[in-house]
Order: C-alpha cells, then sequence, then structure tokens
C-alpha cells in the first residue's frame, strides 16, 4: 500500500461553514513601507507565500549602490505581460505555462497604498516554447498574492474564503468552484505532492486537510495527539509522509522568541521530534523530490529525521540582505532564491544575485521558477513621491551560465 493509499485510508473529518474575507495585501504592502521609514538603510521585501510557495515580493532601499556580480547566471528581457503593471500578482507555472494573475493595478498605487477598485480578476499565460503571451479566462473573484494556493500540475488551486476554494485548469481555461473542506481554513498553509494539496490553517486545534487532483475531493488528517500543540504551523510534504513544524509556548520568555517544533505523519499517526529549533530555523524547509532540504540552524533534526527513513541534507544558513537591491524569493524542489541569493545544492552555496539592467527597483512584483530558470515580473515602485507610481510591467528571465 503506498503513502497516498494509507493517507487516504486516514483521513476523516466533519463538513463545518465559515466564511472570513480573505487576506489583503495592501495591509502587507503598508506595513513593508512603515518599516522602511523607520528603517530606511535596509531593504526589505513584502513577503506573502507559504514554504513552497512562488510568489515574489520586493524591497527598496532610497539610496541604491549596486550589489556584487552575481557569477550563477544573467539576465535577459522577454516581452513584456500583456496587462498594465501589477502589484501583488500571483505567478506559477504549470510545467508549460507561466499563469499571471490578479494584482492590483500599479496606477492605483501609491505612498504604500493600493485602491480598492483595483480590477484583481484578470489573467494571462505565457509559453517560453514558442515566446508567446495569451489571455485567460477572468476569474470569477479577484485575485492577490495573498491568498493562500497551489500550482498542482496544471491546476491551479487557491482559497478564496475559508470555505470557498476554486481550481483554474489552464489547458482547458477554466474556472470551477470545489466542494467546501471538511473544515474551514483560514490563514492557511500550503505544500504540494504529486496529485496532492495538503493545507493547514495557523490554529492550534487546526488539522491538515487534503485535496486530490484526481477526483476533486477533500479528505483531512487525523489530529496530532502530541502536546503542547503547535501553532503557526507550516507543511512539507515528502515521498514519505509529512512533516508540520511550528511554535511551542513552554515558558512565558518564549513568547518573544518562540522555539519551533516538528512532528512527522507516516500515513497512520504522527511523531512528535525530540530536537526543538530555534525560530531563525523558519526558513528554506523543502523537499527537492529526493532529499529533504532543512537549513543549518535545524540541524540537529537530522538524525531523527534519517530514523525516519528520510534522506535529509543540510543547507548552509540563508545570507542576510547585503546590497539595497529588490529581492525576488521564490523555491521549485532544490532551486531557490532568497535574500538576494541564489542557492546552487550541488555545491551547497549561496551565490548573489544581481537585479536586472535598468530595472526601477519596484514593489510587489512576482517571479516564479520556469524549467531552471527565474522569470520575474517587474512591479511599482511604491517609494515614488509621485501618484500614479513608478511602474513597469517588463519580464526578466535570469539563467544560469554555461560552464
Amino acid at each position: 500500500m503506498n503513502l497516498d493509499d494509507r493517507l487516504i485510508r486516514a483521513l476523516s473529518g466533519d463538513l463545518d461553514d465559515l466564511e472570513v474575507p480573505p487576506g489583503d495585501v495592501r495591509l502587507a504592502i503598508m506595513s513593508g513601507r512603515r518599516y522602511r521609514r523607520r528603517r530606511t538603510t535596509t531593504a526589505i521585501g513584502i513577503a506573502v507565500s507559504l514554504v513552497l510557495a512562488v510568489v515574489v515580493p520586493w524591497g527598496i532601499q532610497r539610496s541604491y549602490q549596486p550589489p556584487p556580480t552575481a557569477p550563477w547566471g544573467e539576465w535577459t528581457q522577454i516581452e513584456s505581460a500583456p496587462l498594465e503593471p501589477r502589484v501583488g500578482a500571483l505567478a506559477t507555472w504549470t510545467g508549460q505555462e507561466m499563469l499571471l494573475w490578479g494584482g492590483y493595478s500599479a496606477s492605483e498605487c501609491g505612498y504604500g497604498r493600493c485602491a480598492d477598485y483595483s480590477d484583481r480578476s484578470r489573467g494571462v499565460a505565457f509559453e517560453p516554447s514558442d515566446n508567446s503571451w495569451r489571455t485567460l479566462a477572468r476569474a470569477p473573484f479577484q485575485i492577490t498574492a495573498s491568498q493562500a494556493h497551489a500550482q498542482v500540475g496544471d491546476t491551479l488551486i487557491i482559497r478564496r474564503s475559508p470555505s470557498s476554494w476554486w481550481s483554474f485548469k489552464a489547458s482547458a481555461d477554466e474556472w470551477m468552484a470545489l466542494p467546501a473542506p471538511p473544515e474551514p481554513i483560514a490563514s492557511a498553509q500550503v505544500s504540494v505532492r504529486g496529485s496532492a494539496m495538503y493545507v493547514v490553517g495557523r490554529g492550534l486545534y487546526d488539522r491538515v486537510n487534503v485535496f486530490d487532483t484526481r477526483t476533486d475531493t477533500w479528505a483531512t488528517l487525523p489530529l496530532s495527539p502530541h502536546l503542547p500543540r503547535l501553532g503557526g504551523r507550516r507543511l512539507v510534504a515528502t515521498d514519505h509522509g509529512i512533516l508540520a513544524f511550528g511554535r511551542v509556548f513552554r515558558s512565558p520568555l518564549q513568547s518573544v522568541n518562540p522555539v519551533l517544533e516538528a512532528e512527522f505523519f507516516d500515513g497512520s499517526s504522527w511523531t512528535r521530534l525530540a530536537e526543538p529549533v530555534t525560530s531563525k530555523g523558519r526558513c528554506c524547509w523543502g523537499w527537492t523530490g529526493e532529499r529533504l532540504l532543512i537549513p543549518e540552524e535545524a540541524s540537529k533534526l537530522t538524525s531523527e529525521l534519517e530514523e525516519l527513513a528520510i534522506p535529509v541534507k543540510v543547507m548552509p544558513a540563508s545570507p542576510r540582505p547585503t546590497f539595497n537591491a529588490w529581492y525576488p524569493d521564490a523555491r521549485d524542489g532544490d532551486l531557490i532564491v532568497a535574500n538576494g541569493f541564489v542557492y546552487d545544492d550541488a555545491t551547497a552555496e549561496w551565490a548573489p544575485i544581481s537585479p536586472p539592467p535598468k530595472t526601477l527597483l519596484p514593489d510587489g512584483g512576482a517571479g516564479v521558477w520556469v524549467d531552471q530558470q527565474l522569470y520575474v515580473i517587474e512591479g511599482a515602485n511604491l517609494a515614488a513621491t509621485d501618484v500614479p507610481a513608478r511602474e513597469t510591467s517588463r519580464v526578466w528571465v535570469y539563467s544560469a551560465l554555461d560552464d
């Protein structure tokens, strides 16, 4: 019996309804702008994604200095996206096309804010094989990068509200409302393996829900019996089971600097790992298809994970930002870009990534890995003093240099 079969047999849940408005990317943008006003010498990105999410926030510093040369790759410009410049758009990769959805019109954004009346239902697709764009069927609701989502092959699954999820099949250019999940899922964290999306809310008693794109059905994993419960969990779906890690508050002091603990579901039961991890260990967990990548701060979990028959590789710590360029933040298996650096899994090293030539260093752009290349769609410069904000819909591709 394979893992999928064991997971399905372990699933149970009760139907519930609760409608709560989804997250608002404007709040993230405004919060980032307030932080940058306090820290004008620090470049900060607007983080809006889940563990295996692909949305790209950007950071701005008022005085720009060129970053180090990026030895890993080089930039080329392709045809601009046939959408007006976007802030907080959603970019995904189907395996054949890059999809770009929603976001606020940059012409309606300025001074770190975006207007409520932006039309965020439009989408376009780019096919690298023939270097062409096409217009997609409008979404039946507004879309921004802050909404929980997963690209499972040809199918985009996206959360409209805790009890309302939709799918878009790119090959059919068709939207479809999905059955309501077994329980409302708010502030969702998502991971994908095979044909399944695994999603969990941030609550202590939220269970892991599973959506199978082959049957368009939901199921629910049993609640972990281990105490104390984990808060703000993130998921990593592997070929061996589901790894969940989150905050544990064992003392009042840990409310300031909480530790992380992890547990593993093997298809039948949860196992709590004994070793805690500092809160700095939240970055860069992921499944490559062959092994689990874990950050250096979580290296003491290696022996326990290997005892569970999970192959593990410890990554060096992600470098802190050292220059004031914009920072794409995206990953696909062992392809990772964060904090202005690209991770090379072959050498287990981080290399600096320079911005494209003549970039406007915009906020709220989007990006995604496409067949070993990083595609970046620029957005708008929300630090501009003029309204509308300085904007662009240029598209750049970052490719590895030939050896």
